[in-house]
This record gives structure tokens, C-alpha cells and sequence, in this order.
């Protein structure tokens, strides 16, 4: 009717002012077409549906390019915040961020706004790849530095602690209850005179790698070798609770390793089979990384280093192998080991003396003999402290039947038949007061 001009009308005044698209909705038209809504719609109602999203306003707009272009580079610089979270929470949160920007997307498209939806997706992905392997590679780089820098005097358990967190290891120092253990080889001096240059350095090395062998054994830290001498502390760069009884047991073990390696040489290999000498002491200590910042060592430093240095060489006045401090030898562990306290000394350098024990062994490991010489002796010190000279002579004569070269028991016994004819002072205080180091 509207082609041919014969409407009626009526028809007229219902179609005034109106659209109107002619076309044919029969199958056989061949006027069908596939929509997101149908596999085959009549092509008019494309038309149709076009200009009623005009009149209507009903359409996409999209949101300007700079818009779009902000939002890119606003997901492809997230990851650099991203990575610093450990790998599993930048992975969540990452994923996280992608499914709610599509998400996001989704809910503006269904009121008419169009916005990059893959592209900030795609960035935000792609940059946190690259920058997970990226840091992946560094760690990898780090591990090997620290495993390959520490690994030749840290505990192989001391060293994968650190590997898991390298964090503890940084320029500068911090304060911790720590073990320190000094070791010197006796009389070094006179075999290095007597042997050339390459036996020299033969026996050293094999001496040296004996005891730093023992000392990582049990969780050691090897500070330092200063010529012939060895230093190595405990609960450092990670905790250690145990750290004073590792110490003690260390410094037992270092003379049962070389009480093996003079049987095993030979008597002309040496001069003279090498003695080591031991001192051990405890407390607050400056640990870190301490140097520059393209050159550090890993060490410790403070008072109580320097007095574990002096009790080292304090057991040259006693002749004893292992002196530990009042410190050291603390009653948390004075069950699990055997000792002699040797009296209070007062070392170079130091106005307040201390206590100090020289180790004997493990719990329960003296012979009966042994048993008896260190009762013998802890009665002969008791009375000679309340100035009964008399009779603690007669207990620490009784204790040298017994270690007849002990050397300790001749300057008690020696100090006890002077003080017996000509008594101290009455300001006596029984301190040993050292005058070398």
C-alpha cells in the first residue's frame, strides 16, 4: 500500500511522522542474515534495529583514546609494585586485578561503554612475566654468590639458611648473644723455623682444615685465620640457641682432631707434634657485614671478642687446652660437660676479673682416676679460698698423684705452701692477675 500510494486515510494519520522500512521477512526472500542473536534474522530488522538505537541514543560510545592509553600504561607499571610481593601473592593479585579489570569491562558494556578490555590485561600479564623472571634470575645470581662466598666458612645448614633468606646479610651490624672461640697452634713459632716453606704450608693446611672441619660440624661460623690461629663464633647470621654448648663441643673435638693428626704423621714429619690452645667466651656482640661497600667481611666485633682473644692466651700461665669463661660455661650447660673451674683471673687490659673453667670432656666421659684428681681438686680449691692452706695443700697433693705434670695443680700447690708460711693480705681476693697476653 505505501509503494503503490493507496493507503487509506486512516492509515495516513497512523504513519505520519513515522519510519517506515519496507522489505520481506519470508524465508525464501533470501533476505536473512546471521546475528549475535540469531543464526539467520531478516536483514530489515538490522535496519530496524540501527535506527532505533539512533533515535534512541542506545548505542556504544566508546571513551576517548587517552583514556584507553592511560589505562594501558596504569596496568603495565603495577607489576614493578607487584614484584616485590613474594611470587605466589603477585600471581593472585595479579590474576585478581585481570579478571575484575574484564570484569569491569563487561559491566560497561552493558551500559553502552566500550573500553580497552584486553589490551591493559595483556600489559599487566606480559610486564609481570618479565619481571618475575627477570627476578627469578637475580635471585638465582644471588644464591650462587652467597653459596660460593660464605660456603668456604659457613656450615653447608649455615649457608642454605641464608640462601632462603638473604636478607640477613647486609652492610652493617647488629647486636646478638653470640659464642666466641678463639684457637692458636702451640709453639708454631718453632716448627715453622725448622721446616721449609712447603712443608710448612703442607702441615698448616692439613692442620687447619681438620679443625675448621669440626667447627662447621657444628654450625660454626669461621671468621678468620690469622696465621696459625683460627676464629669462629655461634648464633650468627641465624639463631642458634644452643650456641655455647656448640662452642664447648667444638673446642673439645678440635683437640680430639688433633690428638688424631700427631698419631697419624709420622715422627720426622714434624719437629715436634703442634699443641692447640682454646679460649671461649660469651655475650652481646656486634655482628654484620662490616667494610665498604664494594669490599666486607662477615665478622664480629666487641669486648667480648677481644677477651675470648686473652683467655686464648691465658691458658699459656695455667697450661691448660680449653679455658672458657663464667660466660660460657653457664649452668644451662655445666651438665653436659666436664670441667674444673681454674679461679678468677684478671687478664691484660681488664680491671674486673672473672671467672674461668677449663674443659675436661663431655658428661660422664672422665675415667675414675680423672674423677678423683678433679674431686680431689674442687675440695683443695674450696678451703684454699677460705684460707685453710694447710689443708688444701693436702687435696691438691693428692689430685697431682694422680696428674703429676699437671701444671694447673702445681700453681695451687705452689700459691698454697707460700701462703701457708707468709698468709696474703686481708684484702686477698684469690684472683690471678695476668701480666701477658
Amino acid at each position: 500500500d505505501v509503494i503503490k500510494d493507496t493507503l487509506k486515510d486512516s492509515d495516513r494519520a497512523r504513519l505520519k511522522g513515522s519510519m517506515v522500512l519496507i522489505g520481506s521477512t519470508a524465508i525464501g526472500a533470501l533476505d536473512h542474515y546471521p546475528t549475535p542473536f540469531a543464526p539467520q534474522a531478516p536483514g530489515m530488522e538490522v535496519h530496524a534495529n540501527l535506527i532505533d538505537n539512533l533515535l534512541q541514543r542506545n548505542y556504544l560510545r566508546s571513551v576517548p583514546e587517552w583514556v584507553n592509553l592511560l589505562i594501558i600504561l596504569l596496568f603495565s607499571a603495577l607489576p614493578v609494585g607487584l614484584i616485590r610481593l613474594s611470587p605466589l601473592w603477585g600471581s593472585l593479585i595479579s590474576a585478581g586485578l585481570m579478571l575484575g579489570w574484564l570484569a569491569a569491562s563487561y559491566s560497561l558494556f552493558l551500559h553502552n561503554m566500550r573500553i580497552a578490555a584486553v589490551a591493559p590485561v595483556v600489559g599487566l600479564g606480559a610486564d609481570y612475566v618479565v619481571l618475575l623472571v627477570q627476578r627469578i634470575l637475580h635471585e638465582q645470581k644471588e644464591k650462587r654468590w652467597i653459596k660460593n662466598t660464605f660456603g668456604q666458612y659457613l656450615s653447608p645448614k649455615v649457608v642454605e639458611a641464608l640462601v632462603l633468606d638473604p636478607d640477613k646479610l647486609k652492610l652493617g651490624g647488629d647486636k646478638r648473644d653470640m659464642s666466641v672461640f678463639f684457637l692458636d697452634i702451640a709453639h708454631f713459632t718453632t716448627i715453622s723455623e725448622k721446616m721449609d716453606p712447603e712443608a710448612l704450608t703442607h702441615f698448616l693446611n692439613k692442620y687447619l682444615t681438620a679443625l675448621t672441619n669440626v667447627i662447621l660440624k657444628n654450625d660454626g661460623v669461621v671468621d678468620k685465620y690469622i696465621g696459625d690461629c683460627v676464629m669462629a663464633f655461634w648464633n650468627a647470621p641465624v639463631d642458634q640457641p644452643r650456641h655455647r654448648e656448640l662452642a664447648c663441643l667444638s673446642a673439645l673435638e678440635c683437640q680430639e682432631a688433633i690428638d688424631r693428626l700427631n698419631k697419624e704423621l709420622l715422627s720426622d714429619e714434624l719437629p715436634e707434634k703442634p699443641a692447640i690452645r682454646i679460649g671461649l667466651n660469651a655475650g652481646f656482640c656486634v655482628v654484620g657485614n662490616m667494610g665498604s661497600e664494594t669490599r666486607f667481611s662477615y665478622t664480629v666485633i666487641g669486648d667480648v671478642v677481644n677477651l675470648a682473644s686473652r683467655l686464648e692466651g691465658a691458658n699459656k700461665f695455667f697450661g691448660s687446652k680449653i679455658m672458657a669463661s663464667e660466660d660460657v660455661f653457664s649452668p644451662e650447660i655445666q651438665d653436659k660437660f666436664e670441667a674444673r673451674e681454674l679461679g678468677r683471673v684478671r687478664v691484660v687490659g681488664k680491671a674486673i676479673p672473672i671467672r674461668v673453667y677449663e674443659l675436661w670432656g663431655r658428661a660422664g666421659a672422665l675415667s675414675p682416676d680423672m674423677k678423683q684428681a678433679l674431686e680431689a681438686f674442687k675440695e683443695g680449691q674450696k678451703v684454699f679460698l677460705q684460707r685453710k692452706f694447710e689443708e688444701a695443700l693436702g687435696h691438691f697433693k693428692k689430685a697431682a698423684a694422680i696428674l703429676p705434670d699437671d701444671k694447673v695443680l702445681q700453681i695451687y700447690i705452689s700459691a698454697a705452701q707460700d701462703y701457708a708460711l707468709l698468709p696474703p693480705e686481708d684484702t686477698w681476693d684469690g684472683v690471678f692477675n695476668l701480666t701477658s697476653k
